[in-house]
């Protein structure tokens, strides 16, 4: 699957396995070992592999739940239809639709308590922030097929689309203590945000997103030692950002309450050749000799948000918080197109010399054109001296890649400290962002 393009405080960068249709699902499969020396960055675990079901035939569900408080209500519906091409192939569509509503943990704030106490004229929400899930909307679906022109010649496609949207609440700034929002500036005089939110205000964060992956290919049979896979796949992952009741106390009275901070999108494509054949040499089993090559190219889009909510108001000066309050917008020194291009070529042999033994090598070559050239291999040992009961043993390096919005992009993050009520930035820089550089960061 493609990965997000969001990345985490830490740079964690992660495919999104919720948007494919559990529907849709027929078996997964779990490689325990670090498979680098198979499948390159990110296999230092081991491996994942989701099998969609391609039968023919039709299911449906329809669920719903809450939560014992009684909130979070979830609605979720599915249908599943597959029909045979004739006795060469199958078509089968999935498609999942999901609501689930916010969820609330929470408890008035104390300085909340205060403030509304002070100020008995006020109405203050109670809670004033919520803690828990929160509001979303997700539509998915998949498709798979395959038709087989000949045992030599079998064509599939396969692939998997998800649309959807959330919200999610951030800290309530409290008009009594959050000077960065509500102090007096000589820049704006007789102004007061407490004109617009009297009550202090919870920054509402909110995402759409949208992605889509297929793979294509063809595989077949050239002999009864020999076969391939010749295959395509292209995947894209984008995500709007949008925060609402907010502000840019920099601006003043100029200040907008809603932002569109941008968006964040990752696209990649992939080609590969994969063969294997089996080389008899009278033991157990023949040697199996798996071997091909990659050509992987990673795209990462940032594109900028409202000038308001990257903007450094003249009311800076005086101390009040530049951009959108909770979440900055991404300015156009942060927008950009960034890519990365690799190859690779890999061995795998496995040999089983006697039934209760089977041993195994890979190995593979990997160049990044922006991370530099890599090789990684693989020894294996599994012994079964009675059926069902085996031990098995290996040693494998690895390594981590960095993606291009790692290598290129940095992030920063509003919060607010709820003991001093003062908002404080936090986030990621790139390795060569120039205060990263004078920190000590090296690529």
């Amino acid at each position: 699957m493609t990965v997000q393009p969001l990345l985490g405080t830490r740079g964690a960068q992660a495919p999104d396995l919720a948007g494919i249709p559990s529907l849709a699902i027929k078996r997964i499969e779990v490689l325990r070992d670090g498979a680098s020396a198979q499948y390159g960055s990110d296999a230092i675990a081991g491996v994942v592999n989701i099998i969609l079901d391609d039968t023919a035939g039709m299911d449906a569900f329809g669920q719903f739940s809450q939560y014992y408080k009684g909130d979070g209500k979830e609605y979720q519906t599915g249908a599943r239809g597959g029909i045979a091409l004739g006795d060469r192939g199958t078509l089968v569509v999935t498609g999942e639709y999901d609501h689930s509503e916010a969820t609330s943990r929470t408890r008035q704030r104390p300085d909340a308590i205060a403030f509304q106490a002070a100020n008995p004229t006020l109405v203050v929400p109670n809670p004033v922030q919520r803690w828990g899930q929160p509001d979303e909307e997700r539509i998915r679906g998949a498709l798979d097929a395959n038709y087989a022109f000949s045992d030599a010649a079998k064509f599939y496609v396969f692939g998997t689309a998800q649309s959807g949207e959330g919200v999610t609440d951030f800290n309530w700034r409290n008009p009594a203590g959050t000077s960065s929002v509500y102090g007096a500036s000589s820049v704006f005089p007789g102004f007061s945000f407490k004109s617009i939110y009297p009550v202090g205000f919870s920054p509402r964060f909110g995402t759409t997103y949208s992605d889509y992956q297929g793979d294509t290919g063809l595989r077949g049979d050239l002999s009864d030692r020999f076969s391939y896979d010749l295959s395509a796949a292209f995947g894209r992952s984008r995500i709007d950002y949008t925060l609402n009741e907010s502000l840019n106390a920099s601006l003043g009275p100029a200040s907008p309450t809603s932002f569109y901070l941008g968006r964040l999108e990752q696209r990649e494509f992939n080609l590969n050749a994969d063969f294997v054949y089996r080389l008899p040499v009278g033991t157990a089993a023949p040697v199996n000799v798996a071997f091909g090559a990659e050509r992987r190219r990673e795209t990462y889009q940032v594109s900028a948000g409202d000038p308001a909510s990257y903007a450094i108001g003249a009311g800076a000066a005086s101390g009040l918080a530049p951009t959108s309050n909770g979440f900055p917008g991404f300015s156009p020194s942060l927008a950009g197109t960034f890519d990365q291009t690799s190859y690779a070529g890999y061995l795998d042999l496995e040999w089983q010399p006697i039934d209760m033994v089977t041993l195994g090598a890979a190995g593979r070559y990997e160049d990044f054109s922006e991370f530099g050239d890599t090789f990684n291999y693989k020894l294996s040992a599994r012994f079964e001296p009675i059926k069902g009961i085996a031990a098995r043993g290996t040693y494998s390096t690895g390594f981590r890649a960095p993606t291009p919005a790692q290598l290129n992009t940095s992030q920063t993050t509003q919060g607010l400290d709820t003991t001093t009520l003062q908002v404080f930035n936090q986030g990621r820089l790139s390795p060569s962002d120039p205060l990263a550089v004078a920190l000590g960061a090296a690529p």
